[in-house]
């Protein structure tokens, strides 16, 4: 186990180092055995094995260790550190997933406003292009982290005929206009009536162009 990070040696990207057990590169998935990826690879010349290299100070940032037997206790340990409101900075939507999550687990109820240009409510069976950065909202839908009835969908250019076809199913408020379903409720008349049902329920929301 191991505190460091470093970029992998075959393709450069920031990930985290192991020191006992098999490690796989987040990224390109390359796969090293224990023992055999040393710091040298990593940094360049004259590094330490990754034994001694464990308590080098090295000018990257801690990340939590990398053994997966402690990962749940790593993320308990984390959401129970969150505030109330955590920001979250992603570059995909999928980078929410994890953040409702964590606030549905603290709280019994949770209303999500989700601001997107698409409706991020595919599937890998119902998406054109497979991406999974077009399936995030219903990710969490169909986990049960949120519930339809408590979730607004503001913003969307862009849906896929199976997504407003979800959308006319399960209730989802919306402020498009395109869907036949008749008028859609007032985002802030809904989130007022959510917050009086559950006046201590969060409300958080996802932003993307």
């Amino acid at each position: 186990m191991s505190r460091l990070r470093a970029r992998c040696p075959d393709c450069r990207t920031l990930t985290a180092v192991a020191l006992g057990g098999e490690y796989e590169c987040h990224a390109c998935g390359r796969v090293f055995p224990a023992g055999l990826l040393r710091v040298p690879r990593a940094w360049g010349t004259g590094g330490e094995p990754m034994a001694e290299a464990a308590y080098l100070e090295l000018p990257y940032p801690e990340v939590g260790v990398v053994d997966e037997g402690s990962l749940s206790e790593q993320n308990l340990a984390i959401a129970c550190a969150l505030p109330d409101r955590p920001l979250v900075l992603g570059g995909c939507c999928c980078a929410h997933v994890g953040a409702v999550e964590g606030l549905s687990a603290r709280y019994e109820t949770l209303a999500v406003v989700w601001l997107d240009a698409h409706g991020d409510l595919n599937t890998h069976q119902s998406s054109p292009s497979g991406n999974e950065w077009g399936m995030p909202l219903r990710m969490l839908l169909d986990s049960g982290t949120v519930e339809p009835g408590r979730t607004a969908l503001l913003g969307a250019r862009s849906l896929d005929p199976p997504e407003e076809e979800f959308i006319e199913r399960t209730g989802i408020v919306t402020d498009s206009v395109r869907l036949e379903s008749g008028p859609s409720l007032s985002p802030l008349t809904w989130r007022s009536r959510t917050a009086r049902r559950s006046p201590r329920s969060p409300c958080c929301s996802s932003a993307s162009r």
